[in-house]
């Protein structure tokens, strides 16, 4: 098998990189973010990405795979799946212990799964910086201990260096040019070590148990660092560019988690070139270096003061002139810390607003403003001489980072939905917001609507959840990676959660579209509400018709569009078909249907809409959605339906279950060929008819794979293309402007297989044989060139006739025969007489006849002959051929 064709397309940031906010250039004209592998770069103007600085190839980890690395990942695993289950709060005491049980399993896996290290992260970038002195490039950090110098404008590496750690937080000097100031992560070197001793001590300790004598060890501690960096273990380190080595550690700490830091390029009326603040744990360290001069062998000075907060800090920013220190810490308060360059004793001012952690603090370029944020979705703006506050409330998502521009005249704002937006102070307002999916890192149970990804036809975009609290689906561009649109399912503002409550959210369930509208279906706790949205010349949505509870007390389980119809499904075997009424103008419901007492799994109309499948359960249910009549009932697989395509052009219905795929013949409603296979997910294209399953396997003692499988063909259980996904999860699949598109379980999507096949693929499919029959008998008419909008006319009309004679359902087509001398007589045209029609020029037409050869040979004398032959012989000759019994 070859290496697998996959192309990863969602970009967005980690838990980590959220942690190192955003940087901008030293002219204010681009926007720096570490997102994943790479560093996107973003135009300041207008928001829009204008490259992404990503190496070609990055040596892998050499303790990746190693045991003691294996040890360190299973103990912190062990700890925060610990740590989670004595957080756990149950939110329905009065379910069964069955309920609660699974209940809570279900939710300290979702946040096990929220702090899950990518397979990738030894390419992911750890920190950013800017160069120096030279304006055009970036120093960026990966976790596999490289450092390097990139050329922004040609997307390039120029240099790279070495370290002995990874880098978490780093900045340059503009005072001192050789002078790179860095954080260097040492957890994992400790930890791996700590792993293999209480690995050790657990051992000798089953060996103690079993009377085998050993010498006590000391006590082994391990601390469980939730924080995004995950830097428990850290060294503040003076790099010098120039050489490319160490000059000194300024400053160790271990067993204290490091937070952030920020550096100020120049102390004021002080013999110290710059200034360090820096936060671990609920520690302020307030570090200044001093001048080395050039060849002295003697180290730096510097002079650290160290300050104790009552809470654990959550960020840091540092004055662009005087010794002074704004914090926020994890209760929503901040801390200003004037004249640090007097020592020990500094007792701060509080400022008090924000109701959770702050997330994030800038300074304003002059000093005088303080920009603020958090998870209550609120840019806070303060003047502290006066202590007058200015807000921008209702942003898209909690806060993450601020940066303040290079002129002073707005702010940069990134928030957790992986959007960043730009704050007038002055307008109040956001001039512009871009970002790409919003949820992508996070589990894609939440992201994905109906299991599924669904395309919305106007824009060509996939419609996925949003990270929003009030309900809100975004319209993504995977190949573009952007978001194209987005529309808010309801009229609430986000609210954040009161103490540690958790936050009552909507979510899109279902969503479906038809001609001229899009149906969604929204839940919040238990209640159930079906829109119908229609779309704006701009591009917007505008609510049609509101249906609150559209099946009672029940749940909506599957929804389905056709033409002008909607159909609904619940949990109890009903079915409601919607349409548009003609009096009101309004969305009603036309009719219901029932069949058993079961729950309704999936529907799916058929190409043309003449039949409606309903899965029960187990069951296959075919129904006439005009009339409600139930056609037929397929029942094989004694496992629940899951989904149910259609596939095009041909009477196939491809079901899949928790025991695999069937694919039923519409024609003798028997099962064509099936696959015992653990499917995760299915799709097929609506051009080409190709039909694609991903089959995912997670094996204990390696790591989850999926194969992604495509038919061409549903006749024929023979895959055209097997393609293997290591280290993927797939959640979903989808047909994506003929490419192969995965989303994963951690929302990360993927473009599986090569576009220029798949292109070459889709003109091959949809350029169909158009050599009638008569013109294999015959040979092909070479006209002369005339008005293509005059043909273009006649053919409407001449073909008009053709197509109407198989505008039926294939399945319901009656046999060929019966249908050749219908078909023939749209096809052939009597001969006019020869009086009325003038003689034929050989610049009018000429007759060829098929050859193997590329050119077209002239007729021969001969095959006039041949050629001269009248309809009814036409009739009676091509009669034998579908007369003929097989």
């Amino acid at each position: 098998m070859t290496t697998p064709r996959v192309q990863k397309l969602s970009s967005g940031c980690t838990r980590a990189q959220r942690c190192l906010g955003i940087t901008s250039s030293s002219d204010g004209k681009m926007v720096f973010e570490a997102q994943g592998d790479s560093v996107v770069v973003r135009s300041t103007k207008t928001g829009e990405v204008v490259n992404h600085l990503r190496a070609d190839a990055s040596p892998k980890n050499a303790n990746a795979s190693a045991i003691p690395e294996k040890l360190r990942m299973r103990i912190r695993n062990q700890h925060i799946r610990a740590h989670f289950e004595t957080q756990y709060k149950n939110p329905h005491p009065d379910d069964d212990a069955a309920t609660v049980a699974a209940h809570k399993a279900s939710w300290i896996q979702r946040q096990v799964d929220k702090f899950a290290i990518p397979s990738d992260f030894h390419t992911h970038v750890t920190a950013i910086a800017l160069h120096p002195t030279q304006n055009g490039q970036l120093l960026v950090a990966t976790a596999d201990n490289l450092l390097r110098v990139w050329d922004v404008a040609q997307g390039v590496s120029l240099e790279t260096f070495t370290l002995e750690a990874p880098v978490v937080w780093m900045q340059a000097s503009q005072v001192d040019p050789s002078l790179l100031v860095m954080v260097l992560n040492d957890t994992a070197r400790v930890e791996r070590n700590l792993a293999v001793l209480m690995t050790k001590e657990k051992s000798n300790k089953k060996k103690t148990d079993n009377g085998v004598k050993t010498k006590a060890s000391k006590k082994l501690k391990w601390v469980l660092n939730l924080h995004g960096l995950e830097t428990t273990h850290w060294k503040l380190l003076s790099f010098n560019l120039t050489k490319g080595t160490v000059e000194d550690q300024l400053l160790a700490r271990k067993y204290l988690p490091f937070y952030g830091a920020q550096m100020q390029q120049r102390s004021l009326q002080s013999s110290h070139i710059n200034a360090v603040a820096l936060i671990a744990s609920s520690t302020l360290f307030y570090v200044r270096i001093g001048v080395k001069n050039t060849g002295d062998s003697a180290p730096r000075p510097v002079d650290t003061i160290r300050l104790e907060h009552v809470r654990q800090f959550s960020c840091v920013t540092i004055h662009p002139t005087y010794d002074e220190v704004v914090t926020g810490d994890s209760m929503g308060q901040m801390q200003v810390w004037r004249q640090l360059d007097n020592g020990g004793g500094v007792q701060p001012s509080k400022l008090h607003w924000h109701a959770h952690r702050v997330a994030c603090v800038a300074y304003s370029r002059d000093g005088t403003y303080v920009a603020s944020g958090g998870e209550e979705f609120v840019l806070v703006l303060w003047h502290l001489e006066s202590g007058r506050r200015q807000y921008m409330p209702r942003l898209s998502a909690a806060l993450s980072s601020i940066e303040t521009k290079a002129d002073g005249s707005g702010y940069l704002v990134a928030c957790q939905d992986n959007s960043i937006l730009l704050f007038n102070p002055v307008t109040n307002s956001h001039e512009w917001q871009k970002g790409g999916l919003g949820r992508v890192g996070l589990s894609a149970s939440k992201t994905l609507i109906a299991r599924g990804l669904p395309v919305e036809p106007w824009s060509n975009s996939l419609t996925v959840q949003s990270k929003s609290l009030v309900g809100a689906i975004q319209f993504y561009n995977p190949l573009q990676d952007r978001v194209v649109g987005s529309l808010a399912l309801t009229q609430r503002n986000q609210v954040s959660r009161t103490d540690d409550e958790a936050p009552i959210r909507t979510s899109a369930s279902h969503v479906c579209f038809t001609a001229r509208t899009m149906a969604t279906v929204t839940t919040t706790l238990d209640e159930c509400v079906l829109r119908f949205w229609t779309r704006k010349s701009d591009g917007s949505f505008a609510i049609h018709t509101d249906v609150d509870m559209p099946h009672g007390d029940h749940t909506i389980t599957a929804t389905a569009a056709h033409g002008g119809t909607v159909v609904t499904a619940d949990d109890h075997g009903e079915f409601r078909l919607w349409n548009e009424s003609k009096t009101n103008s309004a969305w009603t419901c036309r009719s219901v249907a029932h069949f058993r007492e079961r729950p309704i799994g999936a529907i799916a109309f058929s190409e043309d809409g003449s039949l409606l499948a309903v899965a029960y359960d187990s069951l296959l249910t075919l129904w006439d959605p005009t009339t409600n009549v139930l056609k037929s009932v397929l029942s094989y697989p004694k496992t629940a339906i899951l989904d149910v395509l259609f596939a095009p052009r041909t009477p196939h219905v491809i079901v899949r279950t928790t025991s695999g795929v069937y694919v039923w013949s519409l024609l003798t409603c028997t099962v064509s060929w099936f696959y015992t296979l653990p499917v995760a997910c299915i799709a097929i294209a609506p051009t080409t008819g190709h039909l694609v399953m991903c089959v995912v396997t997670k094996p204990k003692t390696v790591d989850v794979v999926t194969h992604v499988i495509v038919f061409q063909d549903m006749a024929t259980p023979l895959p055209i293309s097997i393609e293997r996904l290591p280290h993927i999860d797939a959640a979903a699949v989808t047909y994506y402007k003929n490419r192969v598109v995965v989303m994963d379980a951690m929302s990360h999507v993927y473009s599986v297989g090569d576009a220029a096949d798949a292109e070459a693929e889709a003109s091959r499919t949809l350029a169909p044989d158009t050599t009638s029959i008569l013109q294999q008998m015959y040979g092909s008419l070479k006209t002369q060139a005339k008005d293509k909008s005059a043909d273009w006319a006649n053919a409407d009309q001449d073909t008009s006739v053709q197509k109407s004679l198989f505008e039926a359902p294939a399945h319901v087509l009656p046999p060929l025969r019966s249908l050749y001398r219908s078909f023939l007589d749209t096809m052939l045209k009597a001969r006019d007489d020869s009086t009325s029609r003038p003689a034929p020029s050989s610049s009018q037409a000429t007759f060829t006849t098929t050859s193997s050869t590329d050119g077209v040979q002239p007729p021969t004398k001969k095959a006039k002959l041949e050629r001269i032959e009248k309809p009814e012989d036409t009739y009676a000759a091509l009669k034998k051929v579908f007369t003929k019994k097989q």
